[in-house]
C-alpha cells in the first residue's frame, strides 16, 4: 500500500495538477485579501450572531475550496490510471483492490488536507479570525471533514463512471449538496453539507432558530460528527467495493 499511496502522491504533486492545486489554495488567499481592502470588516458586534467573515469562509472553504480538492484527486484517481493504461499495472500487484483505492484516499486526503487548513489560516489572519476561538475551531474542524468526505463521495463517482467523473461530480455538488441539503426532508441527512452545517453550528455555540434547523443544520455535534463519518465511510466502503467487483476497460488517449 505504501507504494501505491507514493505513485498518487507523484501524480497528485507533479505535472499540470501540482499547478491547480497551488492555484486552489492560494486564491482564496487573494480573494480574501482582496476583499479585506476594498470592503474591510463589518462594524458592529457579532459576539453573539454570525459574523459575515465567517460566513463567508464558511462558503468559501468547507463549501467551495474542498470540493476543488477532491475533484483534482477524488474524482481523477482512478481515470488517471485508465488514461495512462497503468491500472493493469496496480491490479497486477500481489495487494487487494479495495487496497489500492484505500490507499489512494488516505494519500491524497492527507497530502492536501495541510494544504487547505493552512490557506484557510491565511484568510483567517487577514480577517482577524472573525467569530473567535469557537468559530476558528469550528471552521478548521468543517474543512478537514469536508475534505475527507468529498474526497470519498468523489472517489465513488469515479469508480462508478471514470470516463465523466468530473462532469458528474460537479453536478452531484450542485443537485445533491446544495439543493437537497437545503430541503427540509430526511433526504438532507444523505449529504455532506447538511452535516457540515450541524457541525459549524454546534462548535461554534451559536444558537440557531428552531424552525430554520430543517434547513441550515440543526444537529447537535455528536450525530452531526457520526453523520459525516457515515457518508464518508459508505462512499469509500462503496467505491472501494466496486473497484473489487468491476471489470475496468482502457481510456483510449484522445
Amino acid at each position: 500500500m505504501g507504494e501505491i499511496a507514493k505513485l498518487h502522491l507523484r501524480q497528485l504533486l507533479g505535472g499540470r495538477r501540482v499547478w491547480l492545486l497551488a492555484g486552489f489554495v492560494t486564491l482564496p488567499v487573494l480573494l480574501t485579501l482582496s476583499i479585506r481592502v476594498v470592503a474591510g470588516l463589518p462594524d458592529g458586534n457579532f459576539d453573539d450572531d454570525l459574523h459575515p467573515a465567517a460566513v463567508y469562509l464558511f462558503l468559501l472553504y468547507p463549501q467551495a475550496v474542498c470540493m476543488l480538492l477532491a475533484l483534482l484527486d477524488g474524482a481523477l484517481a482512478l481515470s488517471i490510471e485508465l488514461e495512462g493504461r497503468t491500472l493493469t499495472y496496480l491490479f497486477t500487484r500481489p495487494v487487494p483492490k479495495w487496497k489500492l483505492v484505500l490507499a489512494k484516499y488516505v494519500a491524497g486526503t492527507a497530502a492536501t488536507a495541510p494544504l487547505v487548513v493552512g490557506s484557510l489560516l491565511l484568510s483567517m489572519v487577514i480577517v482577524e479570525f472573525p467569530g473567535g476561538l469557537r468559530w476558528t475551531a469550528a471552521l478548521l474542524t468543517c474543512t478537514v471533514a469536508s475534505l475527507a468526505a468529498y474526497n470519498a463521495i468523489y472517489t465513488l463517482i469515479g469508480a462508478l463512471v471514470p470516463r465523466r467523473a468530473m462532469v458528474l461530480c460537479m453536478l452531484y455538488s450542485g443537485i445533491v449538496e446544495f439543493a437537497l441539503s437545503f430541503a427540509p426532508l430526511t433526504i438532507n441527512h444523505a449529504t455532506a453539507s447538511y452535516f457540515l452545517r450541524s457541525l459549524a453550528f454546534s462548535i461554534s455555540g451559536l444558537p440557531l432558530p428552531p424552525e430554520a434547523g430543517p434547513f441550515l443544520g440543526g444537529t447537535e455535534i455528536v450525530p452531526a460528527v457520526f453523520g459525516i463519518l457515515a457518508v464518508t465511510g459508505t462512499a469509500l466502503a462503496l467505491a472501494m467495493f466496486v473497484v473489487t467487483r468491476r471489470e475496468f476497460v482502457m481510456i483510449e488517449p484522445v
